[in-house]
């Protein structure tokens, strides 16, 4: 009977081991993106229809708009998702007058179920918009950055480790030769396009596991008579430096079944 309560205690200090090991490695996960969908528009009507949020905590849309009224307002009011608002995470708009349209990014936390993408426009010539749904996230943002240029780059200093960043570019103004941007390593590309016979394009990318610091990105696309606009957002990463036991606690643990082992094998 001893013996058997020996082994039966050494299977429990095998498992406590692979029990520790198990959450270090689940601990290092970084957040991820579950899905996404995309669509340029002409009218308010055409905004994505019947997203699936399932598995995700937090919503990512982002707006680029070209303004038909030649103004330098994006013009996007407001983004609801099934009927909640969005919060507004970064935006920019033109320059000046003639800078034409502008770019936003909104975001919902733990969104639910499956619904309409819905945003308030007026004014437009069109837009291109992306839908993103994301699972391991902390609630709100962390740092969020905005530019216009003509380098087609923005700059975001990024507070925590782990975090994913996202930013998202609008070119209009170049008669009918807005072409299709691309985002430049290291981002990867969510989705780009045009929009109204290649007046304006949009364009958004991420980047995972980023450290803290200034972050640098840029976007290609076809030259433009006016400025790029761009924002970005960071994500925070709900493992980063988070669940992973402490050493001084496994290992006291582990020291204290030893030591009972120890005591019942002197007894045995």
């Amino acid at each position: 009977m001893q013996r058997k309560y020996f082994r039966n205690l050494m299977t429990l200090a095998i498992v406590a081991v692979a029990s520790i090991c198990f959450t270090n490695a689940s601990a290092s996960a970084a957040l991820v993106m579950v899905d996404s969908a995309v669509m340029p528009f002409n009218t308010t009507a055409n905004t994505p229809a019947n997203f699936d949020s399932a598995g995700s905590d937090k919503l990512i849309v982002t707006v680029g708009t070209e303004n038909k009224n030649g103004g330098p307002n994006h013009n996007i009011s407001g983004v609801t998702f099934g009927g909640v608002p969005m919060v507004l995470g970064a935006s920019q708009s033109g320059l000046g007058t003639g800078d034409q349209g502008g770019v936003v990014i909104y975001y919902l936390d733990n969104p639910v179920g499956v619904g309409d993408v819905v945003f308030q426009v007026g004014g437009e010539n069109g837009g291109f918009v992306t839908v993103s749904s994301w699972a391991g996230t902390l609630p709100g943002l962390g740092a969020t950055s905005n530019a216009a240029n003509n380098a087609g780059t923005i700059s975001l200093a990024t507070t925590a480790a782990g975090s994913t960043v996202l930013a998202a570019f609008e070119n209009s103004g170049n008669t009918a030769n807005a072409g299709t941007p691309t985002p430049d390593a290291p981002l990867q590309l969510i989705a780009s396009g045009p929009w109204a016979r290649n007046w304006g394009s949009s364009a958004a990318g991420y980047e995972e596991m980023v450290g803290v610091g200034v972050q640098n990105y840029s976007f290609t696309s076809n030259a433009s008579n006016y400025a790029y606009k761009l924002a970005a957002v960071e994500i925070l990463s709900a493992n980063a430096g988070g669940g992973v036991p402490e050493p001084a606690t496994a290992t006291l643990a582990l020291l204290g079944l030893g030591g009972l082992m120890m005591r019942r094998r002197r007894n045995a």
